[in-house]
């Protein structure tokens, strides 16, 4: 009595191509999500799991092939379990939990939707705040300092005034000595000038002299 009734539920299974307990999921970018498939009278067939339209190409994993990096499945007899991992934003979309039937595969329905990973907001603590406004007057200081410095090197860098060189005494001697002969020549310049004047007085008398009157 057994055997007709699993012959006829097996039948009545092939009719029906979706089973219930449609999933809807949401799946974190960048994380991992595990999907449970449940099909009555499955438990010694191939389970796989598929996208789209579910077609041969379609096909991502099988329970009786290797698993991947991406894809991972889990036969447990009725139920089986595919986990996706490394979750991507271009993952979203329509999946299906397919299971290998003699005359009609059966199927699940699974509705993944990827969310981008937030942003996280990089709060600076209290004490960097402190340390920062500290950095600030410590620069503004710096700068005054900087400030001050450049007005000492401006005074110090002021030429200073050039004492005239105080002459040798060779160099004494030298200029004692020209002006010496300097003083010579005019003297004698000047004697000559002197003698020859009065020559000119001593004849300009004497013609006066011989002169009748």
């Amino acid at each position: 009595m057994e055997l007709p009734l699993m012959i006829l539920a097996c039948f009545l299974a092939g009719f029906s191509d979706v089973e219930a307990d449609d999933q809807r999921l949401t799946g974190m970018e960048g994380g991992a999500i595990r999907i449970t498939c449940s099909h009555s009278n499955a438990y010694s067939n191939t389970k796989y799991f598929c996208r789209g339209k579910c077609t041969y190409r379609d096909v991502l994993i099988t329970s009786n092939g290797p698993n991947t990096a991406k894809y991972r499945i889990t036969d447990r007899g009725n139920d089986f379990d595919v986990t996706i991992y490394n979750l991507m934003v271009k993952d979203s979309g329509l999946y299906w939990c397919g299971i290998d039937r003699s005359i009609k595969d059966t199927y699940n329905r699974v509705d993944l939707t990827v969310v981008k990973k937030p942003r996280e907001e990089k709060t600076e603590p209290e004490e960097g705040k402190n340390s920062s406004a500290d950095m600030k007057d410590e620069t503004v200081a710096k700068r005054n300092t900087t400030v001050d410095d450049s007005e000492t090197v401006d005074v110090t860098d002021t030429p200073a005034v050039m004492e005239e060189p105080r002459p040798s005494s060779e160099t004494v001697v030298y200029i004692g000595a020209g002006l010496g002969i300097c003083f010579g020549v005019l003297v004698l310049v000047l004697l000559l000038f002197y003698l020859q004047r009065r020559r000119c007085l001593g004849a300009s008398s004497g013609m006066n002299t011989s002169t009748p009157v």
